[in-house]
């Protein structure tokens, strides 16, 4: 089809690279930017930064309904491009506008499988609202800054993992209609190589930086003190945590977006602390 890409043929490596590379360097701009606001207003101290922080949570909150259209959308258009159908491609491709109505199989598709993943990062801000709330309970103002600038400068290996995702999702939807399994199973080994080594290093600088990493952003000492130590413990689960993203977009591109959901929507629940009842 004309104008398309095909990713049916061709060197591997490079298309997941090309496909990869635009979304992180999006994401890693709009990090960024948080992050640097984040800088300044540590300036002027952690109370700051905690009120900042928990604002934040709300906007992620918002922004997850989105997703219900864009990965959906984005799952068809590829899964439609793989099986040579120009037609159903340029119908669901005019659904990431918001604008153009769509045939009701062609909503009713995007909702399957775009429902689950909105929910699912709907659900996540929920699990940080109430570990927020844990935090400031136990930690006061230093406890809930911790959490929240913690889980934003947590963002270098979430941005770089949910880039490599959508960009194998995409990989994956044309090559698994087109009926491509052996290019599906070598991108996916080589994006979790990819992910798994990223995710060391990433371990790696928290567990060992962990405080110096903290101090650029809120250079209060009992600050950054409890902030590193966020920041090493949040390390161990770095490579797993890329590893697990990765895989999701292995479903997604699948069409499979119920399955990545229940897990890790069960798995992130139990996150949540039992509190201890007086007796």
């Amino acid at each position: 089809m004309q104008g398309t890409k095909n990713l049916t043929q061709g060197p591997i490596n490079r298309q997941l690279f090309t496909l990869a590379m635009p979304i992180m360097a999006t994401s890693f701009i709009q990090m960024a930017y948080s992050l640097t606001d984040m800088a300044w207003v540590g300036r002027l101290g952690s109370e700051s930064v905690a009120a900042v922080g928990a604002v934040g949570i709300l906007t992620w909150m918002s922004g997850s309904i989105a997703l219900l259209n864009k990965v959906g959308a984005e799952v068809s258009v590829g899964q439609s491009i793989g099986a040579r159908n120009e037609e159903d491609a340029r119908s669901f491709a005019s659904r990431l506008s918001f604008i153009v109505p769509l045939k009701k199989k062609y909503t009713r598709r995007i909702f399957k499988l775009g429902l689950p993943v909105a929910t699912l990062n709907t659900l996540f801000a929920f699990v940080n609202m109430f570990l927020s709330r844990t935090a400031s309970e136990q930690g006061g103002h230093i406890g809930l800054m911790a959490f929240t600038t913690g889980g934003q400068i947590e963002a270098i290996t979430w941005n770089t993992s949910q880039g490599f995702s959508t960009g194998l999702s995409t990989f994956i939807a044309q090559n698994y209609a087109a009926g491509q399994k052996s290019r599906v199973k070598q991108a996916w080994r080589t994006t979790l190589w990819m992910t798994g080594v990223f995710g060391s290093l990433c371990s790696l600088l928290f567990i060992l930086f962990g405080n110096e990493v903290f101090s650029i952003f809120v250079p209060e000492s009992d600050a950054y003190r409890v902030g590193g130590d966020y920041l090493r413990i949040d390390g161990y689960s770095q490579m797993f945590m890329m590893m697990e993203i990765t895989m999701q977009g292995v479903f997604y591109g699948l069409g499979r977006t119920i399955p990545p959901a229940i897990v890790s929507i069960g798995c992130n629940y139990m996150r949540i602390p039992l509190k201890k009842q007086p007796h």
